[in-house]
């Protein structure tokens, strides 16, 4: 019992082998994508890239690659043992477990830094905030803790729009200056 001719059956091979290319097209559209390539200029320079990447990389045994995660993790462990290390002079928490501190901002020659106390180039510094957005930040938060006559932690994270980490280390500082009450939540 035949199902079709043996032309049917050719050209049904064809078809498959030519949706297998569309998807693997496709797959290759998607990785672009991902990666952030919007063009078909963009996705040549990506794929020269990727070839030069792959060719620098030194080819790992399997051991050699359980040896280097090991010693990875083996220096993100001391990371987490690592004590808690605060600021004594400008008491900021610097908090240096699971992850490496981000690097300072210099903020020396940005624009407004003449309007900042030493304390708050300290703070903007290791904040990596810029003196303007942060003055905009401060005059915002003390504002409406005036008019309402103090403030959460919670309305400050509505108020101000950034990193909830910053804006907590910021909400520490105002309520320690005394320019912001603190309600308790």
């Amino acid at each position: 019992m035949r199902l079709h001719s043996p032309e049917e059956h050719d050209k049904l091979l064809q078809s498959i082998a030519y949706e297998l290319k569309l998807k693997e097209e496709i797959c290759r559209l998607q990785e672009y994508r991902s990666c952030g390539v919007r063009s078909l200029k963009g996705a040549e320079l990506y794929e020269q890239l990727k070839i030069r990447r792959c060719q620098s990389v030194p080819k790992q045994t399997t051991v050699e690659s359980v040896l280097s995660a090991f010693d990875v993790q083996s220096k993100n462990w001391a990371l987490f043992q690592s004590p808690t290390l605060v600021s004594d002079e400008k008491k900021l928490d610097v908090v240096t477990r699971g992850r490496r501190p981000a690097k300072r901002l210099d903020i020396s020659a940005a624009p407004g830094v003449d309007a900042l106390s030493d304390g708050e180039r300290e703070l903007c510094s290791s904040l990596r905030l810029l003196p303007l957005p942060y003055l905009d930040h401060k005059a915002t938060l003390i504002q409406e803790s005036e008019r309402q006559g103090g403030l959460r932690l919670a309305d400050a994270r509505r108020f101000v729009h950034i990193d909830v980490n910053k804006t907590r280390k910021l909400f520490d500082y105002f309520t320690d200056q005394g320019w912001i009450q603190a309600i308790a939540s």
